[in-house]
């Protein structure tokens, strides 16, 4: 069982679930759907299962949940659309990333773009838009949101 660190939040303790399709896409998962040459549009695709060690708290309501199993696992899927086109002499790109979680926190969405930025340096990560699914069964991911028994995973 993993136990969570409380010296350290979740999001520095998880933080490579969300960087590792980033790094997947750049290196190995880019599709021409070209049209012609000048209208060339590379789209990347990545998911990774980011389901906590169970039992794990669970997200969405008033109160601590925890859950004893997994039925299905939680991913992050994040799908890149780069163009031929430049901009600031860059190629144009977005980046389009979905988890299923409850919420998105800022300093989650700010570590992704600080960590891709230095790995991806072409990405404009102001495009990197990121959401959550909004599943209520999902890993508490929000420090200081429950209490949370040292026993039980905060995803």
């Amino acid at each position: 069982m993993v136990k969570v660190n409380k010296e350290k939040n979740w999001v520095e303790l998880n933080f490579h679930h969300f960087i590792f399709p980033f790094l997947v896409l750049f290196g190995t998962c880019q599709t021409n759907l070209s049209a012609a040459p000048s209208q060339e549009l590379l789209v990347g695709v990545a998911s990774v299962d980011i389901t906590p060690a169970l039992p794990a708290a669970a997200d969405g309501q008033m109160r601590l949940r925890v859950a004893e199993i997994a039925e299905t696992p939680l991913t992050a899927n994040v799908i890149v659309l780069e163009s031929n086109e430049m901009e600031n002499g860059q190629k144009k790109n977005s980046v389009l990333v979905s988890c299923d979680l409850v919420t998105i926190p800022y300093e989650l969405r700010d570590m992704i773009r600080e960590a891709v930025a230095k790995a991806i340096p072409q990405i404009n990560t102001k495009k990197i838009i990121i959401n959550a699914t909004h599943t209520h069964t999902g890993g508490v991911i929000r420090d200081g949101w429950y209490t949370i028994p040292d026993s039980v995973t905060q995803a």
